[in-house]
């Protein structure tokens, strides 16, 4: 039976457990992606024309991958290193290149003109997500200003064909920018020990087919990410005999560093015997004469 803690070292306690809270609170997250949750349309034109689907759902689909945030208390940031990524919706035309046929494709659209017609299909859509830091207030921020871009190496690319008075045929990479302008807030929000991020998508890019700029591309929807919350690891002291005792989980390392005050400020190491055990590390030193804080710093 491990022992209780004493009664006179609940302080203690405390500032072991804020100490380790906060130095995770501060680590990078990634986020998986929820493609049941996360879909999204997308529209536009293209050449002065609208863009229409070219069969049912042809211009909605879901999205998988990855999204890496970084929060503090009162803010977060999107440091870039996300892979979100276009799930295939089905099999549209032209073939990769704008050669004639049809083949898995994330997006199909098509636009009509009384001079001419053209279909196109979007493959490999992969996105990073970046912004500067954001307020983070009851787990609301401003989803405005993201900054969505393509990832040109995973050769994301715009193929087309066109018929009529304007026949050409070809392939345009996916590149460029493209910045959230949502009017709603998102969340980012820890539900049942689950990190919860809920994202409102409304992007614009454009591409260029015949003259600069003549593809506008919106995407709009919604994106919902999950990770689990790690848990603080749990910190215990207690007297036994005449020392007192420090444990915490044997996977947060032996590197630990365990320091002491006897006035909550200059902070020093402490001097103690550090004894792996087979769950826990356990260190011990001497009962002080005095009132004394202990604290657990992190020796990565």
């Amino acid at each position: 039976m491990k022992p209780n803690p004493s009664p006179g070292l609940n302080v203690r306690v405390l500032l072991l457990l804020s100490s380790a809270f906060a130095f995770q609170a501060q680590a990078a997250t990634q986020l998986t992606i929820d493609p049941e949750l996360t879909t999204i349309t997308l529209s536009g034109s293209a050449i002065g024309s609208s863009l229409t689907e070219q069969g049912p759902g042809s211009l909605v689909t879901r999205f998988s991958g990855t999204v890496n945030v970084e929060t503090t208390t009162a803010s977060l940031r999107f440091p870039g290193g996300s892979l979100i990524d276009a799930s295939t919706n089905g099999v549209w035309e032209p073939l990769a290149g704008g050669a004639a046929g049809s083949a898995p494709a994330d997006f199909g659209g098509k636009i009509s003109s009384f001079l001419f017609s053209a279909k196109a299909a979007l493959r490999n859509v992969l996105l990073d997500l970046t912004s500067q830091p954001i307020e983070l207030t009851n787990d609301q921020f401003n989803a405005s200003g993201l900054l969505f871009t393509f990832l040109t190496n995973s050769a994301g690319s715009l193929d087309y064909v066109v018929t009529g008075f304007i026949g050409d045929a070809g392939s345009e990479a996916l590149d460029g920018l493209a910045t959230n302008n949502v009017a709603t807030t998102g969340s980012l929000s820890n539900l049942n020990g689950i990190l919860t991020l809920v994202l409102p998508v409304d992007a614009t890019s454009y591409q260029t087919l015949v003259s600069p700029n003549d593809v506008v591309l919106t995407i709009k929807g919604q994106l919902v990410a999950t990770a689990p919350v790690a848990t603080p690891p749990t910190l215990r002291i207690y007297s036994a005999g005449e020392r007192i005792v420090l444990a915490w989980p044997l996977d947060l390392g032996t590197n630990a560093v365990v320091e002491t005050t006897t006035s909550l400020s200059g902070w020093a190491p402490a001097v103690g015997t550090l004894t792996p055990g087979s769950e826990e590390v356990l260190w011990s030193t001497d009962r002080a004469n005095s009132l004394s804080f202990y604290r657990l710093r992190s020796g990565l």
